[in-house]
């Protein structure tokens, strides 16, 4: 069986029956203590290209994403981690304006990685706190 016939769904669920993740069913996990982290990943050419995006608003939808996660588990955003990975001839000013997007989130990056590759890629990894988890079901 190849990922392209189970798609993303079709994989949490075979790793989730084998018994080796749990908590499929939510885009953030909850970890106790109100504790939510989320995380998402835009890979060059499949999530975004340059000639349609900038680096600012590749930075600012980087965030909102993780931060909407967040918000459909009711949790506030406290911090972003941010993992980049990077041809080396990007430009320093680039990687400034893709942080001056993640800036205009309004949630401060705490952390994170950079690393050399092929193509760009962005991991974003937001943590927050919530009451409670509702659910992809039960998000307002």
């Amino acid at each position: 069986m190849r990922l392209s016939d189970t798609g993303e769904l079709g994989l949490l669920h075979e790793l989730e029956s084998r018994g080796l993740i749990e908590g499929t069913e939510h885009d953030a996990a909850e970890l106790g203590d109100g504790l939510v982290v989320t995380q998402d990943a835009l890979v060059e050419g499949v999530h975004f290209t340059f000639d349609r995006l900038t680096w600012s608003e590749l930075g600012f939808r980087a965030a909102a994403v993780n931060i909407s996660d967040l918000s459909a588990s009711a949790a506030r955003p406290d911090a972003l981690v941010v993992t980049l990975g990077l041809p080396g001839h990007t430009e320093v000013a680039d990687v400034v304006e893709l942080y001056e997007g993640i800036a205009e989130a309004g949630v401060p990056v705490r952390g994170g990685d950079t690393t050399r590759a092929e193509t760009a890629f962005l991991s974003v990894t937001a943590l927050g706190r919530s009451e409670r988890v509702p659910g992809r079901a039960g998000a307002r």
